[in-house]
């Protein structure tokens, strides 16, 4: 496992990867449209924030964060890896760094 900062390279599979868990959640009470809308405005908005990734067999997930304000501004993780710990290991990852 391999958590790290993304580099302005790396950005564009991040937002490949925010869009296609938004897109893809059936569990949650927004509309298609809803959630066209939430993947089109973060994708314009990831490269703001410092974004981490978490790496197993490829992207698993991904967590923006604003230091200037000290806010975790996006949380996603693949369907297929969740329940895994991989959420919690990325977050600790960076609350490690922040100290």
């Amino acid at each position: 496992m391999d958590i790290r900062i993304l580099t302005a390279a790396e950005l564009d599979e991040a937002i490949s990867l925010a869009k296609e868990v938004i897109l893809s959640e059936t569990d949650v009470s927004w509309s298609k449209e809803a959630a066209k809308s939430i993947s089109e405005f973060m994708a314009e908005r990831l490269k703001q924030f410092t974004v981490y990734g978490l790496y197993e067999e490829g992207l698993e997930s991904i967590l923006a964060y604003d230091p200037e304000k000290m806010h975790i501004i996006l949380l996603l993780t693949k369907q297929a890896s969740r329940k895994k710990g991989i959420c919690n290991s990325t977050a600790k990852s960076i609350e490690r760094r922040g100290r």
